[in-house]
C-alpha cells in the first residue's frame, strides 16, 4: 500500500506507478508526514549534495573568497600607498565580482535550505555545526549589507574588520562542516 501512495505523491496515479493499489493513501500519507519518518529511514546519500550542486556551490564560494581576499589585499596596499595604478583600477571590479558571487552564494545556500538542511535537521545529523555555519553566513551577509549602507565611519570600520576576519575563516568553517557531516553520516 505504501509504494502505491509513493507513486501518487510523485505526481502519478496508483495505476501509473506499476504497483497494485489496495486501500487508501490516508494512513501512508500520515506516515510520510510524521516527524522523524525521514530521519529513521535516512540514507547517507540523502544528506549529500549532488556533484553538480557541489561544483556550483564550491565555485561560488571560491570566487567569493578569492574576490574578497584580493580586494582586501588591494585596499590594504592602497591605504599604505604601495599599490600600482593597475591594481587600484581593479578594486571596483573586485568588489563587483565579490557582490555578484555573494548573491550567487546566498541564492545557492537558499536552495540547500529546503532539502539538505531540512533533511539533516530531521535526521539529527550535524545540527550544531550546520547551525553555526548558517549563523556565520548570516553574519557575513548582514555585515556586507552594513558595509554598503552604514554612513558612520567608525561603525563601518568595525563592520569591515568583522566581515574581513569572518570571511577569511569561512572556508575553514565550510570544510569543518563537510568533514563533521561526513563523519556524522557514517555512524
Amino acid at each position: 500500500r505504501f509504494r502505491a501512495c509513493e507513486g501518487m505523491l510523485a505526481g502519478r496515479c496508483a495505476d501509473q506507478s506499476g504497483l497494485e493499489f489496495t486501500g487508501t493513501c490516508q494512513n501512508s500519507a500520515d506516515e510520510i508526514s510524521r516527524p522523524g519518518f525521514s530521519a529513521d529511514h535516512m540514507k547517507r546519500r540523502g544528506l549529500q549534495l549532488s556533484r553538480r550542486h557541489q561544483l556550483t556551490f564550491y565555485t561560488a564560494s571560491l570566487l567569493l573568497f578569492i574576490s574578497g581576499t584580493a580586494w582586501a589585499w588591494a585596499n590594504h596596499l592602497d591605504e599604505t600607498a604601495q599599490v600600482s595604478d593597475t591594481l587600484r583600477e581593479l578594486k571596483p571590479w573586485l568588489l563587483k565580482i565579490h557582490g555578484f558571487s555573494a548573491m550567487a552564494f546566498v541564492l545557492l545556500l537558499g536552495t540547500l535550505l529546503a532539502g539538505h538542511v531540512r533533511r539533516a535537521w530531521h535526521a539529527r545529523k550535524n545540527r550544531g555545526n550546520g547551525a553555526f555555519f548558517l549563523i556565520a553566513v548570516s553574519l557575513l551577509t548582514l555585515s556586507g549589507y552594513a558595509l554598503y549602507y552604514l554612513g558612520n565611519e567608525a561603525w563601518r570600520n568595525a563592520a569591515s574588520q568583522f566581515h574581513l576576519w569572518l570571511g577569511l575563516i569561512s572556508p575553514a568553517l565550510l570544510v569543518l562542516h563537510i568533514w563533521f557531516g561526513r563523519r556524522a553520516t557514517r555512524r
